[in-house]
């Protein structure tokens, strides 16, 4: 009964469920709690995961095939040594943890403005990557300010900062969050983070409609090519309800001078009603 709801609720936010992974055995993982769990999210990665949130239910079910072949992907331009991930939209931490755990030399920065993933993501950076996991509890866009983060219960992958006429429909499940927002090129100047000499940093932006927004802040950074890879979710649903569209997510990186390509490296161009995750890169 409850993946039948949670999958009506998935598909009325626009979402389609399919599978990435066989599913586990039953008795292979533990059931859904209020109070967050250990597990070992990936060999010697001990984190804890509140398996009542569906993302992070997920994340555990699938393991290193969660969302594939995007964590793969990326995972191959952060190896080189002196690579720097920025995890913008982080949620629980998947990404930044999987990357950091299979690329030893990787410096992560993550932004996320969820005040329920702080302490997660602040336990990780000290216990299992001192030094070079550092969180950022905030979201980002195109101005410094603060707004509204609504967030379910249901699943934290849904919360946005813009207004989804579909939560509505799971109104009781609704927590606000005012949380602060800044530009990336602002945080980046404060942090002291200097632009590097040659594409050399990579991101992945999944903001639930407002990726134009965080491209827009991070302009000085774009247009450096200081990138050598960026995955962007294009997502016409999340985008339209933000007041924008995935027209504006390829035409500011295509001024910028980014190339689009599928997640098997093959160019791509403007698909409306499809949920994916788009690679941008450089252009020689």
């Amino acid at each position: 009964m409850i993946k039948h709801l949670l999958k009506a609720a998935a598909e009325s936010l626009g979402y389609s469920i399919r599978r990435t992974a066989p599913p586990p055995e039953p008795a292979s993982l533990p059931s859904p709690a209020l109070q967050p769990v250990s597990v070992d999210l990936f060999p010697g990665w001990p984190v804890e995961l509140a398996l009542g949130d569906a993302i992070q239910r997920h994340a555990l079910a699938a393991g290193s095939a969660y969302e594939a072949p995007t964590p793969q992907l990326l995972r191959t331009f952060c190896a080189p040594t002196g690579t720097v991930f920025f995890d913008i939209g982080a949620n629980f931490g998947f990404y930044s943890y999987y990357l950091l755990a299979n690329c030893p030399q990787l410096t992560a920065y993550s932004f996320e403005p969820n005040p329920r993933h702080l302490e997660g993501h602040c336990s990780v950076a000290e216990r299992l990557a001192a030094g070079r996991y550092f969180p950022v509890h905030a979201g980002l866009g195109d101005k410094e300010g603060e707004l509204s983060l609504t967030v379910s219960s249901l699943d934290s992958g849904w919360s946005t900062l813009g207004r989804n006429p579909s939560f509505e429909e799971i109104s009781a499940t609704l927590t606000t969050h005012r949380v602060p927002v800044m530009r990336f090129d602002d945080w980046r100047a404060a942090r002291g983070l200097a632009l590097p000499d040659r594409p050399s940093w990579v991101a992945k932006i999944d903001v639930e409609g407002f990726e134009p927004k965080v491209l827009e802040g991070m302009s000085a950074a774009l247009e450096a090519h200081a990138f050598k890879a960026l995955v962007v979710e294009v997502l016409d649903h999340t985008l339209h309800f933000c007041g924008t569209s995935a027209d504006e997510v390829f035409t500011r990186m295509d001024r910028a001078g980014y190339a689009p390509f599928d997640l098997w490296l093959q160019p791509t161009r403007r698909q409306p009603q499809e949920a994916r995750n788009v690679l941008f890169l450089p252009r020689a």
